[in-house]
């Protein structure tokens, strides 16, 4: 019966998918805080801390309960490398895109547009991992995300706009929103999992030593 507990290795791919979204979504909302040019940023700022904060709490804590997990079996293994693999190849593809096309847009003299095609990039590597992880979340994630960006380039102006005595990048604000919304619910999404997956080893163990 432990054999079909969840190995740690499954425990700890949650931990630190929840660890990566911490960096990623406090990034992006911040760069939408940071398109109000100064409005609200006494409050709007500590929230998104706030939240990195505690996103970082959680992948510690699923990262602790983990030592609670056995060892993968050797299936579970060569399936746990593969799956890294491939997540490695999408990571890097990802990082090249968004390399190539900074380097275009500086070329081409129009910077101003690099913002939304880095959040297309993004959205478009999320659905592979769909495939890779078993998974549909993926597949909605990124829908949102390339929608948000597409609608950010094709039709959100790329100056900042002026009303009220406010500037605002809208490009800039749409995507990072947009994004850092996406990248929230994937660090729920993956808290969770850890939280499932912790219940579940939780009763496989008192179904083990349970008396027959």
């Amino acid at each position: 019966m432990q054999d079909h507990a969840i190995p740690r290795a499954a425990m700890i791919g949650a931990a630190s998918g929840v660890l990566v979204m911490a960096f990623f979504s406090t990034g992006w909302a911040s760069l939408a805080v940071g398109a109000l040019n100064g409005w609200g940023n006494a409050f709007l700022s500590p929230l998104v801390w706030l939240t990195g904060i505690i996103q970082l709490i959680a992948g510690i804590y699923l990262l602790i309960a983990a030592r609670q997990f056995p060892v993968a079996t050797a299936e579970q293994q060569a399936q746990g490398r593969n799956m890294g693999k491939w997540y490695g190849i999408t990571f890097g593809l990802e990082g090249v895109f968004i390399g190539v096309a900074s380097a275009i847009c500086n070329v081409i003299g129009h910077t101003e547009i690099l913002i939304p095609i880095i959040a297309l990039i993004v959205g478009v590597h999320f659905y592979p991992f769909a495939l890779i992880f078993n998974r549909h979340i993926d597949y909605w994630l990124a829908s949102w995300t390339c929608l948000v960006a597409l609608v950010a380039l094709f039709a959100v102006p790329a100056t900042p706009i002026t009303s009220g005595g406010m500037t605002i990048d809208m490009q800039w604000l749409v995507c990072g929103l947009g994004t850092a919304i996406a990248t929230w619910i994937y660090s729920v999404y993956g808290f969770r999992e850890g939280m499932r997956m912790l219940r579940f080893n939780k009763q496989r163990q008192v179904e083990v030593t349970l008396p027959s």
